[in-house]
């Protein structure tokens, strides 16, 4: 599988999810997670410059 993120920044999410809610991440959901932040991100840069 070809991922979109590094795996260093995958190893960070899935530390975090680890380290904070005690949840063990795949390398796939970690894509999908960044994957999700980045959408978000995204529609709320856009919502600030309308503004």
């Amino acid at each position: 599988m070809e991922y979109k993120f590094s795996q260093k920044l995958r190893e960070k999410i899935i530390a975090y999810f680890l380290r904070k809610h005690q949840v063990e991440l795949t390398q796939e959901l970690a894509d999908e997670y960044l994957d999700s932040m980045a959408d978000l991100y995204s529609a709320f840069s856009q919502i600030n410059v309308k503004e």
